[in-house]
């Protein structure tokens, strides 16, 4: 006698009309992901540009404020720092802009 309980997956057309579902709507939010992520990349340089040209008017202008007898060691500290987190901010918006595969 031959066995086909292998062959049974508990499906019936229920639950691959279910499945079929979940897969199209799981497809259009990717869909919808990437429309939007296609509208926002070409600004995402501009962005970049922006973010890159603050950052150095603000090390520009902190440097023009350090007098003679201010602390010269922390306020470099305090530019560095400054700087690394624009560039984290920066690569903060790479990773979401990133397509995921």
């Amino acid at each position: 006698m031959r066995d086909d309980s292998a062959l049974y997956t508990g499906m019936n057309s229920a639950t691959a009309e279910k499945l079929e579902r979940v897969k199209l709507k799981k497809e259009e939010k990717a869909e919808v992901k990437v429309q939007a992520r296609a509208k926002i990349l070409p600004a995402v340089e501009v962005f970049n540009k922006e973010i890159d040209k603050e950052t150095n008017a603000v090390i520009l202008r902190q440097l023009d404020l350090i007098d003679k007898d201010g602390d010269i060691t922390a306020e470099v500290k305090a530019l560095k720092l400054y700087k690394a987190s624009m560039q984290n901010l920066k690569s903060r918006i790479a990773a979401i802009m990133r397509e995921k595969k």
